[in-house]
């Protein structure tokens, strides 16, 4: 009897926990919708592989299935929780008006170097050129700052500070990049191809919040989302960042 009275309770604990985590899923696939991570792009600019991750269609535009969006988030955050516990160096890309803050965000939380202009062609393929660049414009901001360009004439400081300037929004964000990463974390990689092409090319796993408009089969580990919109991307880097934190605190008890 007692044997009996037993398993009832653990399977009405089981039915609790499972009613508490259906209810916490839906609360965040109802906060996912309210921040437009549910809106894919237009039927007719989504790919092929991407039609099973939608759910339905409002006008012309492919409204995303956010309980795999959901899934493919727990799997990435895994993911990211494993490299920074060891460790690990991330490069984050975000060349868009609507995730450069987001990618800042993320990059200065976990001290980790960013892309927000433009991807410099060999950023990852010829990491030792653009390695030798980012020392040289160390160099120069340590001449600018000892104030050894005082001794330049106007002419040559017009020019060295339009170097300098050029060299700056290039590389400073790239300072923390001694060697290769570890892994690519890139927002809307169909913008971003090359960087995505480049890390394909040296076997570094890619983490991307992707449009419907982009093959899954590239990225490691694919969020399907709207990558263009500044508040589906705060909100999921932010739910990134917690999560993250979250379980560090989780480790450390």
């Amino acid at each position: 009897m007692s044997s009996k009275l037993s398993e009832e309770k653990k399977q009405m604990d089981n039915k609790r926990e499972n009613s508490q985590e259906n209810n916490f899923n839906n609360n965040l696939l109802k906060e996912m919708a309210e921040n437009a991570v549910l809106y894919g792009y237009k039927i007719s600019k989504t790919n092929p592989k991407i039609k099973p991750f939608i759910i339905a269609v409002k006008g012309t535009v492919g409204i995303i299935n956010l309980e795999i969006t959901l899934n493919q988030l727990g799997k990435a955050i895994d993911f990211l929780k494993k490299e920074i516990d060891n460790k690990k160096m991330i490069l984050l890309v975000g060349t868009t008006p609507a995730s450069q803050e987001a990618v800042k965000k993320f990059a200065q939380e976990f001290n980790f170097p960013y892309v927000l202009n433009k991807w410099l062609g060999g950023t990852l393929t010829n990491f030792k050129v653009i390695r030798s660049r980012i020392d040289y414009y160390l160099k120069t901001k340590q001449d600018k700052e000892k104030g050894n360009w005082l001794k330049y004439t106007k002419k040559e400081k017009i020019k060295i500070t339009k170097e300098f300037t050029k060299l700056e929004n290039n590389f400073r964000t790239l300072v923390l990049m001694e060697k290769l990463p570890d892994a690519l974390f890139i927002i809307n990689p169909k913008d971003n191809e090359t960087a995505v092409r480049e890390a394909l090319k040296l076997n570094i796993p890619i983490i991307a919040l992707m449009g419907t408009n982009y093959d899954p089969d590239k990225i490691n580990y694919p969020i399907v989302c709207n990558d263009r919109a500044k508040k589906s991307i705060d909100w999921l880097i932010d739910f990134i960042i917690k999560k993250i934190k979250e379980n560090g605190k989780d480790g450390q008890n």
